[in-house]
């Protein structure tokens, strides 16, 4: 007997970040990473910058295209490259990971090493 095709509904596209996984998520790992400096200029709001990065990455439009919305292009890409630089983006990646529910039911390899190249 032939199995039967799974029906699976496709996920929203998701363009800002949700208010939970700011929560509960990603602002921990930016305080943790990425702290605010004591003296300086302001910087921008990250949360502008980190919808900014998702609709440039979903989009594929040049940074100098981004949408007034999200504040300046320079602003946002500059934090773009500095998250990179201190493996902001990859720890909130690999966060995500270990709190998937898929993590709970099967062997999932350590994020951080697999990215990173180190054993562990």
């Amino acid at each position: 007997m032939a199995r039967r095709k799974r029906i699976t509904k496709p996920l929203e596209t998701i363009w800002e970040c949700p208010d939970d996984l700011w929560d509960n998520v990603i602002g921990p790992v930016l305080d943790a990473l990425d702290p605010p400096k004591i003296t300086g200029r302001k910087r921008i709001d990250p949360r502008q910058a980190l919808n900014g990065i998702i609709y440039q990455l979903r989009s594929g439009c040049q940074w100098n295209h981004l949408p007034r919305d999200f504040g300046d292009d320079a602003s946002i890409h500059r934090t773009f490259q500095r998250w990179i630089a201190k493996g902001v983006l990859l720890e909130i990646c690999c966060t995500e990971v270990e709190l998937s529910p898929l993590s709970r039911n099967r062997n999932v390899t350590h994020c951080r090493s697999a990215y990173t190249g180190q054993n562990g």
